[in-house]
C-alpha cells in the first residue's frame, strides 16, 4: 500500500513533516521519512529532529507523532540508526526516555529492555540512575 508521501522528493517530504496544517496526516509523512532514513542515513539527523520535537505524551491519548519514526528505527534493528536515536535521547528528560522505552518494551519488560539497550549500545538511561 503506497502513501501520497512515497511520491515526494526528500526535500518535499521534509516540508510535509513540518507542515502543521496536515494534522494527523503528518504521521504518514513522519513514518515515510523514517523509512527513507534507513536506506539513506543522511536523513537520520532529520528523523532524530522530528522525534525530538514530537516526543511528549502530554494531554492526548495517542502516542506522540515522533514515536512513529522512533518505532521504524527501533524495529529495523539497524545498529547505527538505533545508536544514533539513543544518543539523541540522552538529551531528553528521564520520563520522556522511560515513556518511549516502555512503549517499545511492552508490559513488564522495561527493566530487561533498558539493560539490553545499555549493554548493547552503551546508552545511559537517565531513568536508570
Amino acid at each position: 500500500m503506497s502513501s501520497d508521501f512515497e511520491r515526494l522528493l526528500d526535500e518535499e517530504l521534509k516540508l510535509a513533516v513540518a507542515d502543521e496544517r496536515l494534522g494527523m496526516r503528518r504521521a504518514g509523512a513522519i513514518e515515510e521519512l523514517a523509512k527513507r532514513a534507513l536506506a539513506n542515513p543522511t536523513l537520520l539527523g532529520d528523523v532524530y529532529a522530528v522525534i525530538r520535537s514530537e516526543r511528549t505524551i502530554g494531554m492526548h491519548t495517542l502516542a506522540p507523532l515522533g514515536w512513529l519514526a522512533a518505532d521504524v528505527l527501533f524495529l529495523s534493528g539497524q545498529e547505527g540508526a538505533i545508536r544514533g536515536l539513543l544518543q539523541d535521547m540522552s538529551g531528553w528528560t528521564a520520563p520522556e526516555q522511560e515513556d518511549l522505552v516502555r512503549h517499545w518494551a511492552g508490559k513488564g519488560r522495561l527493566s530487561e529492555l533498558t539493560e539490553e539497550l545499555m549493554r548493547r549500545y552503551g546508552w545511559m538511561a537517565a531513568y536508570a540512575k
